[in-house]
């Protein structure tokens, strides 16, 4: 069997199967926002374990939403590269901010504006490309 230098093509979808994952993708963000919303719409008091109860889940929203966006992009291959980019992009600025929490980090350090804010451009484009 001959060698070849060539990469395999790329796969080819219809646009039937690409619209069927970008709704399964936009949903999963429409899911992890809900959760995100929920998480900070619990009441805490401003007490210590208030404020730590309050602060871990945010965490497991950011960490598991992360995963699970992950999840469903590995799921849809189909999904248009604009979204699953923006979708990278999102999951990826949820586990680098989770491990910076973890790190002792909050949101008013330096090190963490630039997470921050590619989280919010991340869902920004991912809301657009949703609609």
């Amino acid at each position: 069997m001959p060698h070849s230098n060539q990469p395999p093509p790329n796969p080819t979808f219809t646009a039937q199967q690409t619209a069927d994952a970008r709704e399964k993708v936009c949903a999963a963000f429409d899911k992890l926002a809900r959760a995100v919303e929920v998480a900070k719409a619990v009441p805490h008091d401003n007490d210590a374990n208030g404020t730590l109860a309050a602060a871990t889940t945010m965490r497991q929203v950011f960490d598991v939403g992360g995963r699970y966006l992950s999840a469903t992009l590995a799921e849809e291959p189909a999904t248009p590269a604009d979204l699953a980019t923006a979708v990278r992009k999102e999951s990826s600025s949820f586990q680098e901010g989770v491990m910076g929490y973890l790190d002792g980090l909050t949101n008013s350090d330096t090190q963490m504006k630039p997470l921050l804010d590619a989280n919010t451009e991340a869902a920004e484009t991912i809301r657009g490309l949703c609609k």
